[in-house]
């Protein structure tokens, strides 16, 4: 199977299974080029990102650091670890913080959210999460990488 078929399947895959993924991100990360995996829908809002974008990850600690999906959206990323079926027991929970060069990642939108896939991130900063963080807690964006001029 060519390399573009294989990156399409993997986006369908993506886009309709909630977990089962660790082997699929270890082939991805052997890919330069993920925008084969995007739909039309997904190509067009990819196009209308910003040239660095800041991206929110909501795991724990030990166990989900080396995802590759991210959220721009900071609430549904702090929410992320409480899920039941992401939950485990034990672990520290941490919110990471970081930027992502539009040139360095894919979107994929289903099941009502969009998820940044991303092959290389930049300038990260996390904060423990516990049930009695407050919601406005790391409201801050993170520094751009040292590269872009503001």
């Amino acid at each position: 199977m060519d390399s573009l078929m294989w990156l399409w399947l993997a986006g369908e895959f993506w886009a309709t299974t909630e977990g089962g993924k660790r082997e699929l991100v270890g082939l991805l990360r052997t890919y330069d080029d993920w925008r084969p995996m995007m739909r039309r829908h997904e190509a067009r809002t990819w196009q209308d990102l910003p040239e660095w974008l800041p991206a929110w990850r909501g795991y724990d600690a030990g166990f989900n650091e080396d995802g590759l999906a991210y959220t721009m959206d900071r609430e549904m990323a702090r929410a992320c670890p409480f899920v039941a079926r992401y939950r485990m027991a034990g672990l520290m929970l941490v919110l990471h913080c970081v930027w992502i060069s539009k040139e360095d990642c894919i979107i994929k939108m289903d099941q009502g959210r969009t998820e940044v896939l991303a092959r290389i991130v930049n300038e990260s900063n996390g904060v423990a999460l516990d049930l009695s963080v407050s919601p406005g807690a790391f409201a801050g964006i993170p520094r751009l990488p040292a590269t872009v001029a503001v």
